[in-house]
């Protein structure tokens, strides 16, 4: 028979803590050029750095998951409101009346999204109404829509400093290969940047 000594006896009955994963709340201090944050857990008098799996800015309340290796991360904000997207207005053209083609004169380089909005008077049946369409400028050319009994569409494309719009055209019909030409409907009247 094998013998059993004190150490192995002590190990099996008594085994020594392996490090856990562990969570703890923290205080936004700072945010680091390469995006991580510098946070303040619970009363520590100094900070962590935290890799960045969630938004938060300077001052926010975050969750921060602490690995068994020391690492952290920053895993989610805690409570607080919701941030909007900002948006600018960039051009508005103070009519529903009836346009062509339109070049427009706009810097929407800064921006990862154009909100498009469009005007289609009364008639065919359908009642006077705007559509807001929404552009994304890494995918352009792209259509815009004003939806009626037919759908009337007008193409946007994107050129350093101009938002090129075309004249509108509709389909007369299901599966048509034929568009007809009819400036009076998804008409042009703002265009929104959207950060």
């Amino acid at each position: 028979m094998t013998g059993v000594s004190l150490e192995r006896l002590a190990d099996t009955f008594y085994p020594k803590p392996e490090p856990k994963n562990g969570t703890a709340y923290g205080t936004v201090e700072a945010v680091n050029a390469d995006g991580s944050y510098q946070v303040k857990l619970n009363a520590s008098a100094t900070t962590t750095r935290c890799a960045k799996l969630c938004d938060a800015e300077v001052g926010d309340r975050v969750l921060v998951l602490i690995q068994a290796n020391g690492h952290c991360a920053a895993i989610g904000r805690v409570g607080g409101s919701i941030r909007g997207t900002s948006v600018d207005s960039l051009w508005d053209s103070g009519s529903t009346s009836s346009v062509g083609a339109l070049t427009l004169s706009i810097d929407w380089s800064p921006y990862k999204a154009l909100l498009i909005t469009v005007y289609s008077p009364t008639g065919a049946g359908s009642s006077a109404h705007y559509d807001t369409n929404v552009v994304d400028v890494d995918y352009t050319p792209a259509r815009i829509i004003g939806n009626r009994e037919l759908p009337f569409f007008r193409t946007v494309t994107l050129s350093p400093g101009t938002v090129s719009i075309s004249g509108c055209n509709f389909y007369s019909q299901y599966n048509s290969s034929t568009a007809t030409a009819s400036n009076d409907y998804c008409i042009p009247v703002s265009i929104k940047g959207v950060y």
